[in-house]
């Protein structure tokens, strides 16, 4: 259906009295049709003013899209009102072209709106701004701390080990790392990209100089808009991992990183540097996006309508952020495995973005795009309000969550994370481990709980995976692989019927490389009374489509591997495929079922009785079943 009115007193003409409504991704022959934008101008160029209301502000955000480009003309434009939306999405002629949207707000229509912007000069996080962009965050956490009865707790907690005293300009007062002695206190923490660059440190031979001032100008452009929002918000300490953790004692590393749950989930309020690649980033970083606007439409006809502001959604969307954690490219943060948790554990986070200050809590979220809440239905489901819905015992607007869904979706979220050092898989994951340990009430063994093990195990890699040398985790546990995992019992109900499977756990052990039971490991065990049977392994050097594309996204790979008992063949997804690099078969492999698949297991020389875990073969249908009715119980030991 054509518009009537774009803007309150403007006509449409047969141009933009043509745009179609919004249409997230139109794709084929028969997509609608809309004008293109060399229509718009030739349009506003004769006259129309609600043509050349467009015009003007999609010039002003970026001139490119009004220039006489094949690029930008091809193109399908869609709108939504109230207010005004314009969405240019690619056709299939030129997908090179980005989805992009874009905002009018209209006085008196949007007139909270339009006066907020006109009050802030929406400058939202360019540096000119950013004082009075901070003017709304001590509303919020006055409103989250005395209103959000999932966010309630004490302002003040017992500080962390190590703290940085942020200083008092007015009196040349720098700042200085704090060694504390049990004093109960607001602190800020901040959570980055180390990068390429390394930030200023805490070490061996700087502790004590540390101790007794940090010049301001010395420290990175990241940590220093840190300590100047802690300042502004009134809150004397802050704590950053490079500084109050002493860098090169590995003894100290491994007692602080063992009390990231604490750190993080005490903290008055984490602040995320979410667009700085590095700690040389800064937290405003808008002033290197300013297309992305507001700008006033200044037209002899908007004089006589009421201030117009235009401006481009940020990360491409209507949800600015809630979408788009995963993104590298928008923000590098949350791409990182390290900062998972320290996403997950504080109970508010202030995400610096690259042209937004998103808010995000236990209980609600708030963005500047709009100055008001973003999507709040979204935010109610997101993985942050689930992970504390779980550890709380309450229900949010969605679904309730058991404990082990919730665990299972937040391994699935962090293994698909980066990391620099693959041995920290398990530390950077410790603080979360350890809050789920609190209603799990089990032993944790190297990333897998003791209880409900037919679920725990049925992990298999997503992508194409290695199990790297020297990561430490057992060849058991999701932890052991470099890519993200997915579950079997979660993603398909037909096989939770093989649950109630004989498989015991008759014995296990780990052996920590430190004193958090939660952390890095160098070995451990699990043996299990299950039913197993030996099999036969070879590989076929061809490209084959499997039938059980279940595992396996990409359908189609280089290799095939196979299991035999000698009268029916099976396919199985590896969990390294390079570990099987020029082996061409081995009868040293067994088949173990535990109820949601089969662990496909290869026994190591010299330990008798010990496997390692090499993949999984999932049930499917009756070929599967010959396979399971051959099984003979067994005990087995899987390091």
């Amino acid at each position: 259906m054509a518009p009537k009115t774009l803007f309150d007193g403007v006509e449409v003409c047969m141009v933009c009295g043509n745009l179609k409504r919004n249409n997230p991704e139109p794709r084929g022959p028969h997509a609608p049709r809309s004008e293109s934008l060399s229509e718009w101008r030739a349009s506003a160029s004769e006259g129309c003013n609600s043509c050349s209301i467009l015009v003007d502000g999609l010039q002003k955000l970026d001139k490119s899209w009004c220039a006489e480009d094949e690029l930008c003309d091809d193109a399908h434009l869609f709108y939504s009102t109230n207010p005004l939306n314009i969405q240019l999405s690619p056709t299939d002629k030129n997908r090179r072209l980005p989805t992009r949207h874009f905002r009018w707000y209209q006085k008196p229509r949007h007139e909270k709106t339009v006066e907020s912007i006109k009050a802030l000069k929406f400058s939202c996080l360019r540096t000119g701004g950013a004082q009075e962009c901070l003017e709304h965050v001590p509303k919020l956490l006055e409103t989250c701390i005395n209103d959000h009865i999932h966010c309630k707790g004490p302002s003040e907690a017992p500080l962390p080990t190590r703290v940085i005293a942020v200083g008092d300009p007015e009196h040349d007062e720098d700042p200085c790392l704090y060694e504390t002695n049990g004093e109960i206190a607001r602190y800020i923490t901040l959570s980055h990209c180390w990068g390429d660059l390394q930030p200023l440190t805490a070490e061996k031979a700087t502790l004590e100089e540390r101790k007794r001032r940090i010049p301001f100008s010395a420290l990175p452009k990241t940590f220093q808009d840190t300590l100047l929002v802690a300042r502004k918000l009134k809150v004397e300490y802050v704590w950053i991992d490079s500084l109050c953790i002493v860098q090169d004692d590995g003894e100290d590393w491994k007692k602080e990183a063992a009390r990231m749950a604490s750190v993080y989930g005490n903290a008055f309020l984490s602040i995320n540097a979410s667009s700085a690649p590095n700690a040389n980033g800064g937290l405003f970083y808008g002033e290197h996006h300013a297309g992305t606007g507001p700008f006033q439409i200044d037209k002899d006809i908007t004089r006589e309508l009421g201030d117009i502001y235009v401006r481009e959604l940020p990360y491409g969307g209507e949800y600015p952020g809630f979408y788009h954690f995963g993104d590298e490219s928008a923000l590098p943060l949350y791409n990182r495995a390290w900062t998972y948790q320290e996403f997950l554990l504080p109970r508010r986070n202030l995400h610096f973005g690259k042209s937004e200050l998103l808010w995000t809590c236990y209980t609600d979220a708030w963005c500047c795009y709009d100055y008001g809440l973003a999507n709040r239905g979204y935010w109610k489901n997101s993985s942050k309000v689930r992970f504390m819905s779980t550890l709380q015992r309450w229900e949010g607007d969605g679904e309730p969550v058991s404990p082990w869904d919730s665990w299972t979706e937040q391994v699935q979220a962090y293994n698909a994370k980066k990391l620099t050092r693959e041995g920290d898989r398990l530390p950077a994951f410790a603080g979360v481990a350890r809050k789920f340990s609190e209603i799990l009430k089990c032993r944790y063994i190297g990333g897998i709980w003791e209880l409900n093990l037919w679920r725990q195990l049925s992990w298999f890699p997503k992508t194409s995976a290695r199990r790297p040398a020297g990561n430490g985790a057992p060849s058991f546990s999701w932890a052991s692989v470099d890519t993200e995992v997915q579950f079997m019992a979660d993603n398909d109900n037909r096989n939770t019927k093989y649950k109630d499977i004989d498989l015991q756990l008759l014995d296990a052990g780990v052996k920590l490389d430190g004193p958090d039971p939660f952390s890095k490991t160098t070995e451990g065990f699990l043996t299990i009374k299950a039913p197993a049977i030996d099999v036969e392994y070879w590989r076929l050097d061809r490209r084959v489509k499997s039938t059980f594309s279940y595992l396996q996204p990409d359908m189609y790979r280089k290799s095939q591997h196979l299991i035999s008992n000698g009268k029916s063949i099976w396919f199985w997804y590896p969990d390294d495929e390079s570990a099987f690099e020029g082996k061409h078969s081995s009868d040293h492999i067994h088949a173990m079922n535990i109820g949601t698949g089969c662990l496909i297991l290869e026994s190591i020389p010299d330990r008798a009785g010990c496997f390692e875990r090499v993949g999984i073969l999932e049930h499917w249908g009756e070929e599967a079943n010959a396979l399971l009715k051959q099984m003979k119980t067994k005990e087995l030991t899987i390091l």
